[in-house]
């Protein structure tokens, strides 16, 4: 089995992790390892993409609507044949 380390984790944050492991009748690190396990195993879409992740979190229900500009090009347009 993998041993990870991890770091600078708030003190309060240990604490709370420490009695809901009590509360559970577990170890903290049993039930540190319960919550990795189960957040693990949860699957995740293989097709969410940027632009799915994008609206989510910038979308017009977050209250941003952009009015584009109309462009014009200033180069001439050339037509080859």
């Amino acid at each position: 089995m993998a041993n990870i380390t991890i770091r600078s984790i708030p003190d309060h944050t240990k604490d709370i992790l420490r009695v809901h492991a009590a509360q559970h009748g577990q170890s903290l690190e049993s039930y540190i390892r319960r919550i990795l396990q189960e957040a693990a195993n949860t699957s995740v879409p293989d097709n969410i993409g940027l632009l799915d992740i994008t609206q989510k979190w910038f979308g017009q229900e977050h209250g941003i609507d952009m009015e584009i500009p109309q462009r014009h090009t200033k180069r001439s347009i050339e037509i080859f044949e």
